[in-house]
Formats: C-alpha cells, structure tokens, sequence
C-alpha cells in the first residue's frame, strides 16, 4: 500500500458523515375510512438539492415489543401496499424546499378485516454534479455524500378494529417509574402515556409516539418521577392519538390490583 492511498483511507473513514438536512413531517402515516387521504411532507434545509427515493420493507415485533427485521420469504399478508397508493416515489427537492407526497386509502370489498403495516424508506442524497477528487501535498480527498434512510410506519385500516388496554406491574424505586402497558384486540394503538399528579392533575412527565403493534402483548416502559412524590399520589393514562381512535387506560394507586 502507498502513503498516498493509506492517507485516503484513512481520511474517507473519519469524514463519513450521518446526517443531513432533510426533515419529516410526521412519524407515522395513518389511513382509514374515516381519514382516506393523507399527506407526508419531507423539506428539503440544506442549500443544495436533494434526490429522494421512496420504497417499501418490512419489519416485526415479537409478543415483548421487540422490533427485527421481517424474516419472511414473500410479501406479509397485511402489507400496506395492498390497500394503499402514494405518490409521487421518484423526486427531486430544490434548496429550501418541499415535496408533498399523497397516500390514499385503496377502497377493496375483498379486504381482510386486519391492520396493515408497512414501512415507507425515504432516502435522500444531495443531488449534485460529479465529485471530483483533488490532491493536494500527499493528501488525497473527495467529497462524501451521505445517504441516509428514514423508515416510516405506514399503518392502514380499511375496517373498524377495536383494542383494549390496561395497566399493571407499576412500581416505583429510586425516583424511577416502571410500568406495563397490556395490549389486545385487532389493531395496534399509538399516542401518549402521561404520568399525573393525582390531586392536582399536573402532568409529571410523558412519553409521546407510544406504540404497541398488534403482534405485541405488553410493552414495557420507564419514567422518572420528581423527588419526594410516592407512587400514592400518581396516576398514569395513555390516551390515543386523536385520528386514529378513543382507546385509552388509567392506573392510580386506588386501582391497585383490580
């Protein structure tokens, strides 16, 4: 190896970079019969164009909440893409820009009465004319144009589904919260879970963009709690995100057991 190329090694690896300026405007896309249409907005900060790519992949989680990648063969029976449309796939975004891409809900009289889950990739790269390598003294250098890849839940209920939620194994040590939240029923169930003071109703801490897939049983989750508040005087709710439905669950100290 010569002094030239092992300078260049070393200086691509330490000047790989992961991010870029590209922003979404949501965290999850939602369709049903109620809300058949919806927009997903990806801006474009930087100074330089953008070329962006949309697909499709899959992933699972286990009964614990435990997310990997879908091991199956062929494309999973409540894969978004069969009940669902968007566009465009294929675009460019101009400096300080924005794209606007359409998801519409695909009205099937043969569908499955099932959630369906998909997960839309978004890869953007800056859209420039050919880099150019340049030397100089005994280093050599090129630009690196990272590439990163978003994954966003497309969740798609062309049915009314239902699900119950309940609480248990709450428990406070050390100022920490733990808790489980249980799942069942036919749909998965997303929003926030709020951590109260019972008398007062302040909002102690909360943990907005809570999901439990529908494959998932019970998830747990942590919270800190102020100094000098017992679990006595606390009360906990999760409560679903507006669009997607009114499923919701409360524990305080009261309830303990039932």
């Amino acid at each position: 190896m010569t002094k030239y190329s092992f300078v260049f090694i070393l200086f691509f690896m330490s000047t790989i970079s992961f991010a870029n300026n590209i922003s979404l405007s949501t965290q999850r896309i939602y369709l049903d019969q109620q809300h058949p249409n919806a927009n997903f907005v990806i801006r474009n900060r930087d100074a330089i164009g953008q070329s962006c790519n949309l697909g499709i992949t899959y992933f699972q989680f286990d009964e614990e909440g435990s997310m990997s990648a879908y091991d199956g063969t062929a494309t999973p029976v409540n894969a978004a893409e069969n009940v669902a449309r968007f566009s465009p796939k294929h675009f460019k975004i101009e400096p300080n820009g924005k794209q606007i891409v359409r998801f519409k809900l695909r009205r099937k009289s043969d569908t499955p009465e099932i959630e369906h889950r998909s997960y839309i990739t978004v890869k953007c790269k800056v859209a420039q004319e050919k880099d150019r390598i340049s030397v100089s003294g005994e280093l050599a250098t090129i630009p690196i144009r990272a590439q990163l890849q978003h994954n966003i839940p497309l969740i798609v209920r062309p049915k009314k589904l239902n699900a119950k939620l309940w609480f248990s194994d709450v428990s406070l040590t050390d100022n920490k919260l733990s808790l489980v939240l249980h799942r069942e029923g036919t749909k998965s169930v997303y929003g926030k879970v709020t951590l109260l003071e019972k008398n007062s109703g302040n909002t102690l801490s909360q943990s907005a963009n809570f999901a439990i897939y529908h494959e998932t049983k019970a998830k747990s989750l942590y919270m800190t709690v102020p100094e000098g508040v017992s679990l006595e005087h606390l009360k906990i709710e999760f409560n679903e995100a507006k669009e997607e439905g009114d499923v919701s669950a409360s524990w305080q100290a009261s309830s303990a057991g039932e």
